[in-house]
């Protein structure tokens, strides 16, 4: 949660991130770390069923558009309102967006959660363009 924490702090409207990683990895609660720096009305919850769901903000926030494809087909995946989810209004977060890369934007935070047993988890980050790297050189200077 701290680092998710850390990294929804340096995030700013027109982010998007990629979460990737094998289900039960900690994708959703890595969301809701972010969420709770980007001062959202609620707490965001799976949006499995609802696919998208868009978090408003308290004053001074940042909207959170919240993406889960984990029950979409690839083939239904491009049918969604992509226009949108690339909009600067807020940020966007993609779970299981490794079904998806080919509609990546140029600009995004590729993050790959997985197990490593028990509670603990791996957490890397990739750099998808010079707003990815800023973020990642951030994140490193802060531990």
């Amino acid at each position: 949660m701290a680092l998710a924490r850390s990294v929804g702090a340096l995030l700013r409207p027109s982010d998007w991130v990629a979460l990737m990683g094998e289900l039960g990895a900690g994708k959703t609660v890595f969301v809701k770390g972010m969420a709770e720096v980007l001062h959202l009305e609620g707490v965001p919850r799976s949006p499995t069923f609802a696919i998208v769901q868009v978090h408003r903000p308290k004053k001074g926030g940042i909207p959170l558009r919240h993406v889960d494809l984990y029950r979409l087909a690839p083939t239904e995946i491009p049918a969604l309102e992509w226009e949108e989810l690339h909009e600067d209004t807020g940020v966007t977060v993609v779970e299981w967006a490794e079904k998806c890369q080919y509609l990546w934007p140029t600009q995004c935070l590729p993050i790959r959660i997985s197990h490593q047993g028990n509670d603990a988890r791996l957490v890397e980050f990739y750099v998808a363009g010079s707003r990815s790297e800023e973020i990642v050189r951030r994140l490193k200077g802060t531990k």
